[in-house]
């Protein structure tokens, strides 16, 4: 008995001895792998071999077992317990002139060792086993149809009142969902404010400004028990409600009325009337969805006034980059680019709450929103130019040709300025352009005179644009000029923006596709064409 034990436990010792070696030799190479040979790749050759590159170098990559045992355009790069028969030892001693790796710099010997040894042992390798694949992965995104089931883009639902304790407490249905929370974090409601206190909060919260010593005390001493509801309604009759409130919205819209960064964008003078429209809007309570309707469209809306068309300042009012002349058709189709997307950018964010133009390169990574999308809203505003609209009712048609007619006099003034002083230019094909600019700015006024007869403030800004540039030619060069006041030249600066903020224009937009034309070589002027769309191709 005692020797059949003996001989089981010997047994049992070689056979422990056999697969615990076994095992310990196994974890040895693993850690061998990840000590010696793994950094090693990391180094020096995942930059150009990893799956996660567009495209691997030579289709080989190293950063995946299935890979580095795949091997790459041009073999197998490791044939494990045959290091003579491995492309990689070939390629790490330096053997063949045109196979070096690094190609930047010989790793040490000692390194090269590691490798041979590691090949001789089978090349073991404890990374899991994935699929390889040498062809760039298919770029991917979210999907679109489980994207547009995300609890923000779906309607508002009527949310049971939950129960509470307290059940005298609540005087509105929020009140419920506040002391809900309340009592299951084991929390009592604050105590009610005092008289004094209240008011202040009310009139900070809904003006932004502190009640007088005497309404403070009117209100205290007040025993009317609707004196809150009376306070709450007589604070949003103040216009200060308006104005408080408004300056949110305006921060919104992203309102300025100069526009100017760094000397590159155009003043907006008639801007305050878009403030006050807001201003308004809050005061008399004008319900949210027209409020937002307004400002993209009211000049297309049949149960608008005149008066609603200051809202279209939101739109009119965006960036409006400086576009000199003289650059080339691609930069100012650039900057047109840049244009519509701060208006898709100022809808998309403003209004809908996304990063609409993130989708402008490329599918929106975060959003169901395509490029596709985006193209489409940017067609939009390409089709849509931003005008100084009369204030006064003006029938449609008319309107159409005094804003047509006031942009071709502004391009055509800039135009015949670079016939006729650009000295590069040649004159036997310039003259006749040139005179052929003065033609169409006579003709050009002639129609604005017919128009001024009937709709006499429709053409102020056109006559202030001034007489074209060869009437200013024709005074005398030979007689000096007297020094001009830079005071008085500011001064006068001041009061023509004074002046011309208070004629009965607004900043808006109307309909008219925007494009710029490069039939001169040195100069780019813009063309604009009333009632028509420009749709914009998908770029990617």
């Amino acid at each position: 008995m005692t020797r059949a034990i003996f001989k089981l436990t010997l047994i049992g010792l070689f056979f422990y001895a056999l697969v615990g070696g076994r095992i310990n030799a196994q974890s040895g190479t693993d850690d061998f792998f990840e000590k010696k040979i793994r950094p090693v790749l990391a180094m020096h050759c995942y930059a150009c071999h990893s799956s996660k590159a567009s495209e691997p170098m030579g289709g080989l990559v190293l950063d995946t077992k299935a890979g580095l045992l795949k091997g790459g355009a041009s073999g197998r790069v490791i044939v494990p317990g045959k290091p003579a028969e491995s492309m990689l030892l070939r390629a790490l001693h330096y053997n063949d002139l045109k196979l070096k790796m690094p190609p930047t710099k010989k790793l040490p010997d000692a390194v090269i060792a590691d490798f041979e040894q590691w090949i001789a042992a089978g090349a073991p390798d404890p990374r899991p086993d994935e699929a390889v694949s040498n062809t760039p992965a298919k770029p991917t995104g979210i999907d679109f149809a489980q994207g547009r089931q995300w609890w923000a883009f779906q309607s508002l639902l009527e949310q049971a009142t939950p129960r509470v304790k307290q059940a005298a407490w609540p005087q509105t249905k929020t009140d419920r969902f506040i002391l809900a929370k309340l009592e299951e974090n084991k929390l009592k409601p604050s105590p009610a404010a005092d008289a004094r206190t209240l008011i202040r909060r009310a009139y900070l919260d809904l003006t932004g400004l502190k009640p007088t010593y005497e309404e403070v005390e009117a209100y205290a001493n007040d025993s009317d028990p609707r004196r809150y509801e009376k306070l709450i309604e007589r604070l949003l009759a103040s216009p200060r409600y308006g104005e408080r409130w408004g300056r949110y919205w305006l921060d919104v819209a992203r309102y300025g009325e100069n526009g100017d960064t760094g000397g590159n964008r155009q003043a907006y003078p008639y801007a305050w009337r878009y403030r006050d429209w807001v201003i308004e809007s809050f005061n008399h309570d004008v319900p949210y969805d027209r409020f937002i309707k307004l400002q993209l469209a009211a000049d297309l809306m049949a149960d608008t006034s005149r008066n609603d068309l200051r809202a279209l300042g939101y739109l009119g009012m965006a960036p409006s980059e400086w576009k000199e002349k003289k650059l080339s058709k691609e930069l100012i189709d650039n900057l047109l680019l840049e244009e519509w997307d701060e208006r898709v950018d100022a809808v998309g964010r403003g209004l809908l709450g996304l990063s609409v133009a993130c989708a402008r390169c490329h599918d929106h990574k975060f959003d169901p929103i395509s490029q596709k999308d985006y193209y489409a809203l940017a067609g939009v505003f390409a089709s849509t130019s931003p005008a100084v609209r009369p204030l006064r009712a003006v029938d449609a048609a008319v309107e159409t040709k005094y804003l047509s007619a006031r942009h071709r006099v502004t391009e055509l003034n800039g135009l015949l300025g670079f016939l006729t002083e650009e000295k590069t230019l040649d004159q036997s094909i310039a003259k006749p352009k040139a005179e052929a600019c003065r033609a169409e700015m006579t003709a050009l006024k002639e129609e604005m005179k017919a128009l001024q007869a009937q709709y006499p403030e429709l053409t102020e800004s056109v006559i202030r644009i001034g007489a074209a540039k060869a009437e200013a030619a024709k005074a005398d060069p030979k007689t000096p000029k007297p020094k001009p006041d830079p005071k008085a030249l500011a001064a006068a600066a001041a009061k023509r923006a004074e002046e011309e903020a208070r004629a009965p224009f607004i900043n808006a937009v109307h309909d008219a596709a925007m494009d710029s034309d490069g039939s001169y070589a040195d100069y780019t002027p813009l063309v604009i064409k009333p009632g028509a769309a420009r749709d914009l191709p998908v770029y990617g």
